[in-house]
């Protein structure tokens, strides 16, 4: 998403996965420099000149590579020439804002967007949330911007999080409000507020392999879906799933309509779970996982723009 930026037309069409930048922000050069101390520290390289901290990240494990110190930020920055400033939410909600922020939703005529009912899981494997003490850092996040009124206690309630809440389901809860607000508000927002034709996708499929997040769908689950590289793994059902995602996706890159566009009727593809349906075509306000009613119950009471810096505060632990 983050070349929208460029003035300069660069595609016609554009596909996110995932998410959006609208969810995680680039972040200021300052907070980037001191990210990049906490990372070369927590490598044992902060003693080491440029040089020597260069080659000492080159003979670095992947494992250790992988094992990025709690708390550093490893969005994208804020450089004043490719990024000249962020795009977050109230720019996308404002047209000509929008329109200057992003030059590239003037060239590029159409966007698909989708994500996974638990992209966010993807946080823990990169080291920036853990599952421990979840329910008091959840909670303190929450106090952080709501430090009054009934708008904390309905978060909390929404997601089941008490003091008492083991940190395994709390971990799970905590997860399902930062997908649902850093990746499933944005998404939204961002193809309503698309000049041209906008389609949105919601990837319910569970992971089926062995692991912590088995049952869950995960983030990149719908990939491993759509190159078929795992086909003799799925199921007959999780096939023809895999093959619907895949057609949806090369009718959208020929510019045909792989279904109804969000800003021309208010709806959204939903794949998955295989086991009760394939990949229907639903309207917004049906959904049988409580995800649009938590988010559409919380944007009013709260803020879409409050909910989403709740979620980042705790993964950042701010």
């Amino acid at each position: 998403m983050l070349t929208l930026h460029s003035p300069e037309p660069l595609y016609k069409r554009l596909i996110l996965h995932g998410g959006s930048a609208l969810g995680m922000l680039p972040i200021p050069k300052v907070v980037a420099e001191a990210s990049y101390e906490t990372v070369i520290a927590g490598y044992g390289l902060k003693d080491l000149s440029p040089k020597e901290r260069l080659e000492g990240l080159l003979k670095l494990p992947q494992e250790k590579l992988l094992d990025v110190p709690f708390g550093a930020n490893m969005m994208s920055c804020v450089d004043g020439t490719e990024i000249v400033a962020p795009i977050d939410l109230k720019v996308v909600l404002n047209r000509d804002e929008f329109a200057k922020a992003a030059p590239g939703n003037q060239w590029c005529e159409e966007l698909m967007i989708g994500y996974c009912l638990l992209d966010s899981m993807i946080f823990e494997y990169i080291g920036l949330i853990k599952e421990t003490d979840v329910a008091a850092r959840f909670g303190n996040a929450v106090r952080k911007f709501v430090p009054t009124g009934p708008g904390a206690d309905a978060i909390l309630e929404a997601y089941d999080i008490t003091p008492s809440t083991p940190d395994p389901e709390a971990h799970i809860s905590a997860l399902r409000f930062v997908n649902e607000f850093i990746w499933g508000v944005p998404a939204y927002l961002l193809a309503f507020a698309w000049p041209g034709k906008s389609y949105v996708y919601r990837w319910d499929e569970p992971n089926p392999w062995e692991g912590k997040y088995k049952g869950h769908a995960t983030h990149g689950l719908e990939l491993a879906h759509l190159f078929l590289n795992w086909a003799d793994k799925l199921s007959e059902k999780q096939q023809t799933l895999a093959v619907a995602i895949s057609k949806d996706l090369i009718s959208f890159t020929r510019g045909e309509e792989p279904w109804l566009p969000l800003n021309k009727e208010r709806g959204r593809r939903v794949y998955g779970p295989s086991e009760k349906r394939i990949a229907p075509w639903a309207p917004l306000s049906q959904d049988d996982t409580g995800a649009a009613a938590r988010m559409k119950k919380l944007s009013d009471m709260v803020g879409q723009d409050i909910c989403s810096d709740i979620a980042r505060a705790y993964m950042f632990n701010m």
